[in-house]
């Protein structure tokens, strides 16, 4: 991690979205490949610097931005070009392989802050910001209206206002 290099005073991390959004399920990161790599960047950055503060917030729910979407034709559209397939391919489709392939993706996300809090526990200086990201009830209002997946500036405002809240400053 370079940012370990600058030797913060405090940093604010939010990783793992990427992870569970692969080409498919398959091709999602495994929780011991996922804690693994949290576990190397935490230690980096307090090998730089033992008495760093550090928020390390939990994964958006996934399955909450294919609910607030799927039924939106432009987020369809966009969606359509590829972005998470492995949560958010066939948006509109109620088939049970469907559902049930959207649950075990959310079911990952949730394993995947399980880790990233159980990694934060490891280090003092470290907060975890209890699922409170994961949590936040978002809606398609939150969303960048180019690719209905990030948050756009109101979301991002929302963001910031939860993590500070978290954040123990």
């Amino acid at each position: 991690w370079s940012i370990a290099a600058n030797r913060p005073d405090y940093v604010t991390v939010l990783m793992g979205a990427n992870d569970a959004c692969a080409a498919d399920e398959a091709s999602m990161t495994s929780p011991t490949v996922f804690r693994a790599r949290v576990d190397q960047a935490l230690t980096t950055v307090y090998a730089a610097r033992p008495d760093t503060r550090m928020l390390v917030t939990s994964i958006p729910d996934l399955y909450r931005l294919w609910q607030v979407g799927h039924n939106n034709n432009v987020a369809q559209l966009v969606w359509s070009a590829g972005f998470c397939r492995s949560m958010l391919d066939n948006p509109t489709s109620t088939l049970a392989s469907d559902q049930a392939r959207r649950v075990r993706v959310r079911a990952r996300v949730i394993s995947y802050n399980d880790q990233l809090a159980a990694a934060c526990r490891t280090h003092p200086g470290c907060r975890y910001d209890d699922n409170a990201v994961f949590a936040y009830p978002f809606q398609v209002s939150d969303l960048s209206p180019f690719d209905f997946f990030h948050p756009n500036a109101a979301g991002q405002k929302t963001l910031a206002t939860i993590t500070w809240a978290k954040s123990g400053l």
